[in-house]
């Protein structure tokens, strides 16, 4: 695997979270404010990840 230049935050990810404060909040938000619970919110998260993984590999096929 090649090295990139944020894999000392990628490895901790699963220990720390996201750094970027706005992601807790609309986590915080769908859960308090509307009631999702944890795996219905990380449904969500991972769906968009694959339409992002799935965009960006259908532009590198092209």
């Amino acid at each position: 695997m090649q090295h990139h230049p944020d894999s000392h935050l990628l490895d901790d990810w699963h220990l720390y979270g996201p750094i970027n404060p706005n992601i807790f909040r609309l986590i915080s938000q769908l859960a308090h404010s509307k009631g999702m619970r944890v795996n219905e919110i990380e449904d969500v998260i991972e769906a968009a990840l694959r339409k992002k993984w799935e965009e960006l590999s259908e532009v590198a096929s092209d």
